[in-house]
């Protein structure tokens, strides 16, 4: 992607593809009934895709695989990645047991872990191997992205292996956040999902 967009604009396009992705693309979509799918604003719609690119809104809308089109066309998201899988405990077995995610356009091609045996007795038809083999062989497969499914303390030196190895991006759900000025990464925590809604309900009852 040549242009630089804000990361929240980046985040809606991205929910309005998914949105996309399960439609009709005969489908003729005003601003304001995709903003209700997605729950977004139809001027905040407009916005992000007049900032996005040239695509431009005439009175009937949008259609719906013109559209999935020129977002496609903007992230590149037709080009399939090959994914990794840091850490194959219970998170961790759960990506390498489903690898084609979102009709090919990931697919998870290694998994490590630094129990050996586990490598060894799990059954998987993605390859296995041992954690300290991870920068070789994520240049050797040429892998783009990564997923991080370690304890905390492990998080650090599984990012900088990946690093290393020339990942371009991570999804991080160890409890640790991580950061990197030179790679993308995005840190996904459940209990902190779950911590911001019961934020947003003051009146919720506490307790079992």
């Amino acid at each position: 992607m040549s242009l630089q967009l804000p990361v929240q604009t980046v985040s809606r396009l991205c929910l309005i593809y998914r949105v996309l992705l399960g439609m009709d693309r005969n489908e003729q979509l005003s601003s304001s009934k995709l903003g209700k799918l997605v729950n977004i604003p139809a001027h905040t719609i407009r916005k992000d895709l007049s900032v996005a690119g040239k695509l431009k809104s005439s009175n009937a809308g949008y259609k719906a695989g013109e559209l999935l089109d020129f977002i496609k066309g903007l992230f590149n998201f037709d080009a399939p990645l090959r994914v990794c899988v840091a850490g194959i405990g219970l998170l961790g077995s759960s990506f390498i047991r489903n690898p084609v995610q979102e009709g090919g356009q990931f697919i998870i091609v290694a998994g490590f872990d630094t129990n050996i045996n586990k490598i060894e007795v799990m059954k998987s038809e993605v390859p296995l191997f041992p954690a300290y083999e991870m920068a070789d062989k994520i240049r050797e497969m040429r892998i783009d992205l990564g997923i991080i499914a370690v304890p905390a303390q492990a998080a650090e030196i599984t990012k900088e292996r990946m690093k290393e190895g020339g990942i371009k991006g991570i999804l991080n759900f160890s409890p640790a956040i991580l950061g990197d000025k030179d790679i993308a990464v995005r840190n996904v925590h459940f209990a902190e999902e779950l911590r911001f809604l019961t934020a947003m309900i003051p009146d919720l009852e506490k307790g079992v």
